[in-house]
């Protein structure tokens, strides 16, 4: 079976591709959309003379804040810092106990350990893939501090009953919205639906960097202590310090990180920014013509509630050995191998990993998670990003079809 290439519908006329010497016979599973204007605000920032935390990174900041429709907005080294900050921020310390859900990226439950917390597991809702918000009462103790809710492949998480519980007992909710730029609930964007929003630029992520991440805040206050915390704990706006406006002196307030963004990070996510809502409607675009192709093929994918308007990050489907007679690993091989498509996992839950079965076996044992255990065996994430085109997501499709059709 050939590639094939199609015409380009009118939406996709604003968006630049990447360019096609970056590709190949083997379809990645992401890549980045990237043009000149990128290179050119690049190209802007080296010519400027200066490559760190500047006025740049503190535009992007402000931009994004706007974008999210959240208070302050801080850009960090990554989404996995932005976790540690809000943590952090929220008070979270050695002892105290953190709920968020084993689907995730490990970063999420390692930020938990990070500040000497307990990372306490609770199973997802089958049909969402995010955490059930039914089982998270019956997991808060005195010692539990904050829930990072995870807004799964971009699909917002049920924030109206997390906040709900969180307001009920006292607790600080995080948002690990690394996939969810774009996404929102009830026209409330991701970031702004609790105290803090952690974002991820990474080079597979809707809106990129390369690497970085953005941390959203409500508190003003806690802002500039995340900031100070994000550069050494020097006080903030030290970053000015060797410009025409800065002063030499500085004082240190905490013992702090080096979790900084760079201005040329800040220049590519700038540019990548505007282009933020056309890349989400093609990732929705084809979304749709997967499900049209598929639909067919008895593929269970996670629902997407009313109110909802979705970033479409990942699109995960679910690959049953009764129903598709053929097991999950070997369907992601067969794709690799004979149709040169790539594919990813999300996610190993976190619980399976060597770490964390030691983690738990030594702190009370294996957490009971038997919806994101059975499921997590099924999911595979095929190709979707603006830099594909039509026809390669109908070679996915046929492809799929010879494999299970």
């Amino acid at each position: 079976m050939t590639r094939i290439t199609g015409k380009l519908p009118p939406i996709f006329s604003q968006i630049y591709k990447i360019p096609m010497k970056l590709r190949s016979d083997f379809l990645p599973y992401a890549l980045p959309s990237l043009s000149h204007e990128e290179a050119d605000a690049v190209v802007r920032i080296l010519q400027s003379g200066w490559l760190t935390t500047g006025k740049e990174t503190k535009t992007f900041e402000k931009e994004f804040a706007a974008f999210t429709g959240t208070e302050h907005a801080l850009g960090v080294s990554s989404c996995t810092a932005a976790l540690h900050l809000a943590l952090m921020c929220a008070g979270v310390g050695p002892g105290d106990e953190v709920i968020t859900t084993p689907l995730t990226f490990a970063a999420t439950v390692n930020q938990i350990i990070h500040c000497g917390a307990v990372p306490v597991l609770t199973d997802i809702d089958p049909l969402t893939l995010n955490i059930n918000p039914s089982l998270i009462e019956a997991v808060i103790t005195p010692r539990t501090k904050a829930v990072i809710a995870v807004h799964f492949a971009g699909l917002p998480a049920d924030m109206a009953a997390i906040n709900r519980i969180a307001q009920k007992n006292g607790l600080t909710v995080i948002e690990d919205a690394a996939h969810a730029a774009g996404s929102s609930l009830n026209a409330v964007k991701c970031g702004a639906l609790s105290p803090y929003g952690c974002f991820s630029f990474y080079a597979t992520k809707n809106c990129t960097t390369g690497e970085g991440g953005m941390l959203t805040f409500r508190n003003a206050t806690l802002y500039e202590k995340a900031g100070e915390l994000a550069l050494h704990g020097i006080t903030r706006d030290a970053w000015k310090r060797y410009h025409a406006d800065g002063n030499w002196q500085y004082d240190i307030n905490h013992a702090g990180y080096k979790y900084n963004m760079t201005d040329i990070e800040a220049a590519i996510g700038r540019v990548q920014l505007k282009k933020l809502d056309g890349f989400n409607d093609i990732r929705r675009a084809y979304a749709a013509q997967y499900d049209d192709s598929f639909k067919d093929l008895d593929f269970k994918r996670p629902v997407t509630p009313s109110g909802v308007t979705h970033s479409t990050h990942l699109y995960t489907i679910r690959v049953n050995r009764a129903l598709h007679s053929i097991h999950r690993n070997d369907f992601i091989n067969i794709l690799k191998t004979k149709y040169k498509i790539g594919t990813a996992v999300h996610f190993i839950p976190v619980n399976q990993f060597t770490f964390y079965r030691n983690y738990f076996k030594k702190n009370g044992g294996q957490p009971h998670l038997p919806v994101s255990d059975a499921i997590a065996d099924e999911l595979v994430s095929l190709p979707l990003y603006p830099a594909m085109t039509p026809g390669d997501i109908e070679y996915v499709h046929r492809a799929v079809c010879e494999i299970v059709g």
